[in-house]
């Protein structure tokens, strides 16, 4: 007798047509011209990267594998059979043909379909509207999205007012019901894609507040708008202008201020409406500025009293130092005046007082930028721009003599914020004395001087807020 030495012929890979989607199983019929018989659980290999696994027909010319769709596996408009691994041979020992081939139309569609929920205010942010517009987009068609789909908390929703605006898109108007967290919910498998794939869950969650009739308020120290109120007394300040220059601050002990919302620019504050109109005038007080505080781009270094210019009754104004020096060795005049054989200017820039500082170095700069002046004190003093300000100036003799005064509070300020400290040497002011004459001030030991003008001395800025 010949033995039989001539492998199985491949003739045929086949899967009924369809598109397949997560959970689904792949029935794929695999022949050969003669019975296979089949060793342990041989596999196919998938154009897709997955595999098939052997489940029936040893001892046939036809075997049975299987393949089961999961999540994650790569979708396929086209599925094919690239290879068998695993030991099939006929009756004699000999090694089944090579099988491949393409499964006809065998889609593989494994991605669930996700669902955003949006609407005019941000998920996790605060409305105060009566009613919502709740739009409800999938990331591909749908057929089978419906009314029912949608649970709701804190409020309501009605079936005639779903709507569907494509296969994709859908909305429905959400009416709060009280104060307090909304949320629009669609549940995992919900819906399907074309495939059968279910969706992933989506939740949408605001909350919702009544507005007050206090509608709005403007003190010395606050502007801005209370727009809602919790029942544990959560209350927004909307459009908030200013507290003071401080967008975030501690105000009384039993009225904290939150950080400003960047969507609604509302502040967040717990406390009792009724205390809110008691206590509104008292508040700025307790937000205002005090000496030793880094404020404004510098140092506070001291708050204007009843009789200083810049004063005004119940409300908190002041001086702030600058961080540093801005100059060392700076001339308060330094070039002659043209044509006139004189190597000084009489500026008239004479004021001493306490908020006369600002309006002395204008009126120096506007005498010696005019003549070409090279870099003079008030000059450096006003080109700073420490913290973003550009008011800055050269002191006035008194507000020099209160800076001197608390230099050590100035100093210590100052070093925890990037600055350093006074030097001992003298300071100029924006104070003239006469034609050559300006006044200055020795850090080392508080003595006034009087001195000629083309003297180097430092400089230190201030401004008032």
């Amino acid at each position: 007798m010949t033995p039989d030495v001539t492998a199985q012929t491949f003739l045929s890979v086949a899967a009924i047509d369809g598109t397949y989607a997560v959970g689904d199983n792949i029935d794929i019929t695999v022949t050969w011209d003669e019975a296979v018989y089949v060793t342990g659980t041989p596999t196919l290999a998938l154009s897709n990267g997955a595999t098939a696994t052997y489940q029936s027909g040893t001892g046939t010319a036809a075997l049975i594998f299987r393949y089961t769709v999961v999540e994650g596996d790569t979708d396929s408009n086209d599925l094919s059979v690239s290879s068998y691994n695993g030991i099939l041979q006929d009756a004699a020992g000999n090694t089944a043909g090579a099988a491949s081939g393409d499964l006809g139309a065998v889609s593989i569609e494994e991605n669930s379909p996700t669902m955003a929920i949006t609407s005019t205010v941000i998920d996790g942010n605060t409305s105060t509207a009566e009613t919502l517009t709740i739009t409800f987009t999938a990331n591909e068609s749908t057929n089978n999205f419906v009314f029912s789909d949608i649970t709701v908390t804190g409020g309501s929703i009605a079936q005639s007012d779903f709507t569907a605006t494509n296969p994709s898109t859908y909305t429905v108007i959400f009416t709060p019901s009280a104060d307090g967290s909304c949320t629009v919910i669609v549940a995992a498998g919900a819906f399907t894609d074309a495939a059968g794939n279910g969706n992933t869950g989506a939740q949408f969650q605001f909350n919702h507040y009544t507005p007050l009739t206090l509608s709005s308020f403007t003190t010395s120290h606050i502007v801005g708008t209370v727009i809602h109120h919790t029942p544990n007394y959560q209350l927004a300040l909307e459009h908030l202008d200013n507290i003071d220059g401080l967008s975030v601050a501690p105000l009384l002990s039993d009225f904290m201020i939150g950080t400003l919302d960047a969507v609604s620019n509302a502040v967040y504050m717990e406390y009792s409406l009724q205390a809110i109109i008691d206590d509104i005038n008292a508040i700025g007080s307790a937000t205002q500025p005090q000496r030793g505080d880094f404020y404004g781009g510098g140092v506070v270094y001291y708050i204007f009293e009843s009789g200083d210019i810049g004063y005004v009754a119940g409300e908190t104004h002041g001086l702030i130092a600058a961080v540093e020096d801005q100059g060392v060795g700076v001339a308060w005049q330094a070039n002659g005046v043209a044509g006139t054989g004189s190597y000084y200017v009489e500026t008239g820039a004479t004021a001493t007082a306490i908020g006369t500082g600002s309006t002395n170095t204008t009126t120096i700069i506007g005498f010696l930028e005019d003549l070409g002046e090279l870099p003079y004190a008030a000059g450096i003093a006003r080109a700073y721009n420490g913290g973003g300000f550009n008011d800055w100036f050269l002191p006035s003799k008194i507000e020099l003599n209160k800076m001197r005064a608390y230099r050590a509070t100035i100093n210590t300020t100052a070093a925890a914020n990037g600055g350093s400290d006074f030097s001992t040497d003298e300071y100029w002011s924006s104070t003239e004395i006469s034609l050559e004459i300006a006044f200055s001030k020795l850090f080392f030991n508080g003595n006034p001087l009087e001195y000629f003008k083309s003297t180097g001395y430092r400089v230190r800025a201030a401004r008032a807020f």
